[in-house]
């Protein structure tokens, strides 16, 4: 029983690509992934991690190796046979296409009959949240939007392994509320029926050999308060005190000398003759 849980569901055996026959892009890669993990490689530009997911995928054939799904070599098994679910890079919707028909594709190239992709294709843009948008262009969404469509057109076909090629982060579902607070109750920590790989740049100087894996938990929201966070107060401004002019000095003039007054002249009576 612990031998069938560990064994490997994905593996890479000594895989090699090189573009020119000279230069390796992807060098002896030996890789194992069990059913129902959930992988990130990490790894700087050009570090060949798009090289893996779209080997796996089927976009690209491997110079050298092999690789195996759920025991059996898949080189030479086309992408739509493969049963692995992919979201590009730059999301690759077409854009002559409906939200609908963008989805419904890989469900017409499966032969799969109308009634059912059209089910399908409704229950794909319900988990990403884009009810009542199947009708639309795609030069009619935002780049959130889009992205989603691209998810749902990945998950239409209920795949066995979901690539995620993101270049930066995957948001799925309503923008993030600030300061929103989500009390969940944990169900269990189990694995599932898919392999989920990320691929994601490295930050300098993190060493992982061969990328972050962990399990899946399930989860059950009990509530969410999505209060607004509260306004910081303003601090009261201090009140000026009103700063009293200083009175100009008064210029004290100078006191001139008093004049001197003139001595008064001395009147003679005259005596009457």
């Amino acid at each position: 029983m612990a031998e069938a849980q560990t064994k490997a569901f994905v593996e890479f055996q000594r895989v090699q690509k090189s573009y020119d026959g000279e230069v390796l892009v992807v060098k002896d890669l030996n890789l194992a992934i069990p059913r129902g993990e959930f992988l990130t490689m990490l790894g700087p530009s050009g570090s060949g991690k798009t090289t893996c997911l779209m080997m796996l995928a089927g976009f690209e054939t491997a110079t050298h190796g092999e690789i195996l799904l759920d025991g059996k070599p898949i080189n030479n098994i086309p992408p739509h046979k493969r049963g692995i679910g992919m979201v590009f890079q730059n999301y690759a919707l077409f854009p002559h296409m409906s939200v609908e028909q963008n989805v419904g594709y890989p469900q017409k190239l499966r032969g799969v009959s109308k009634a059912e992709t059209q089910e399908s294709v409704k229950e794909a843009l319900s988990t990403v949240k884009l009810d009542g948008l199947g009708h639309r262009g795609v030069h009619e969404l935002s780049g959130g939007q889009r992205q989603r469509v691209a998810l749902a057109r990945a998950i239409v076909f209920k795949p066995k392994i979901l690539l995620m090629d993101d270049a930066g982060k995957i948001n799925v579902g309503a923008p993030v509320i600030t300061g929103a607070k989500v009390t969940a109750k944990v169900l269990e920590h189990l694995k599932g029926d898919k392999v989920i790989v990320f691929k994601k740049k490295r930050r300098k100087g993190y060493k992982v050999k061969n990328g972050h894996r962990q399990y899946l938990t399930k989860l059950e929201i009990l509530k969410i308060d999505a209060k607004a966070p509260a306004a910081k107060k303003a601090a009261p401004k201090k009140e000026a005190k009103p700063v009293a002019k200083k009175a100009p000095a008064k210029k004290t003039a100078a006191k001139k000398p008093a004049a001197k007054k003139a001595p008064a002249k001395k009147t003679t009576a005259k005596k009457a003759e």
